[in-house]
């Protein structure tokens, strides 16, 4: 259970670090400026420099009344977002007070929308190094109803949404939880194990909701291969980690990528985009696979060219046929 919230050294401190850390990945060493025996070192041992995605979650300040709360939005969009490689709209911390009021409908919308304009307004200012505006995501929390949910795709669906982290920490406390109700009763978020049924469903639900047309990133109870897996199974297309993390550090993501691939190969599958995503959902996960191994298949294909400035119609029409032949050899 953690009560954590928002806080941070705000938003100038984190845009700092974020501008160093940018810096950092895009220094190079002009090798031709080095005495030589700089260059020696550094070709023995190369600088490390920072990689790995960035993603920023933006929030409300908590003092901020819902009714105001789409201008804090935008104003960290528009401060951190050119930083970011993707940006995630936390609407669902249990610890923001009356935050999980805007997964509503009467504010989602508007909120997603003028998220969306701020988003698209990086496209001159980026600072990422793809020249190209973050992937917008959208964190929802565990807590919703099925009908809420539904509304909640829709709205994604129709705003443009990238992407849906699903899901944030849970307000409630299964009646199985081992420790004493001393704690169990605190205020906060609960996060592992004890959410890790609750989480997958959603991303179940949502996943059928959605039709497969907008990513999920699955969060909750994620600490092996085999829950990493069921995730997958269940719709998510990512998955993160948080509590497991706390508790194992770093190498914990290692053991789960190798515990995984050992899952996908008991299995018999090769591809986890291909054979495993989605697999909950039979009807719809064959038509899915069927658009994305089509979608593959045409990427591969290179467009055929004619010269014809030399060339005579009958030169022309035979060199037709022989790349309609060629074209038809690759797709056998």
């Amino acid at each position: 259970i953690n009560r954590y919230g928002f806080n941070s050294h705000g938003a100038v401190a984190v845009q700092q670090n974020l501008q160093h850390y940018r810096q950092a990945q895009q220094q190079a060493v002009s090798w031709s400026n080095l005495p030589w025996y700089q260059q020696v070192w550094y070709t023995l041992y190369p600088p490390i420099l920072p990689q790995g995605p960035i993603g920023v979650n933006v929030g409300k300040n908590k003092v901020t009344p819902n009714e105001e709360a789409v201008q804090d939005y935008v104003a960290t969009i528009q401060q951190l977002g050119p930083y970011a490689d993707y940006l995630v709209m936390n609407i669902s911390s249990p610890n923001t007070p009356n935050l999980r009021q805007l997964q509503q409908a009467d504010h989602l919308a508007s909120l997603i929308r003028a998220c969306v304009q701020a988003r698209n307004a990086l496209a001159t200012s980026s600072s990422n190094g793809k020249n190209k505006v973050p992937p917008l995501l959208v964190k929802l929390a565990p807590d919703l109803t099925d009908e809420e949910l539904q509304q909640i795709a829709k709205t994604c669906l129709e705003e443009g949404v990238n992407g849906i982290v699903v899901t944030n920490t849970t307000n409630q406390r299964p009646v199985d939880l081992l420790s004493s109700p001393t704690l169990t009763q605190e205020t906060g978020g609960l996060s592992g194990a004890p959410m890790k049924q609750q989480s997958t469903q959603m991303i179940r639900t949502l996943f059928r909701q959605l039709q497969g047309q907008i990513p999920i990133i699955g969060v909750g109870g994620v600490a092996s291969g085999q829950d990493a897996y069921d995730k997958f199974k269940a719709g998510a297309s990512l998955v993160q980690i948080y509590t497991s993390l706390v508790y194992e550090g770093p190498g914990v993501v290692s053991r789960i990528r190798q515990e995984l691939a050992h899952t996908l190969r008991q299995n018999g599958h090769r591809s986890l985009e291909l054979d495993v995503v989605g697999r909950d959902h039979d009807d719809l996960f064959w038509s899915l696979r069927q658009a994305k191994l089509e979608q593959q298949q045409a990427a591969a294909l290179p467009e055929p060219t004619l010269l014809v400035e030399e060339d005579s119609e009958e030169d022309i029409r035979t060199e037709e046929l022989e790349d309609s032949a060629v074209v038809a050899k690759k797709i056998q």
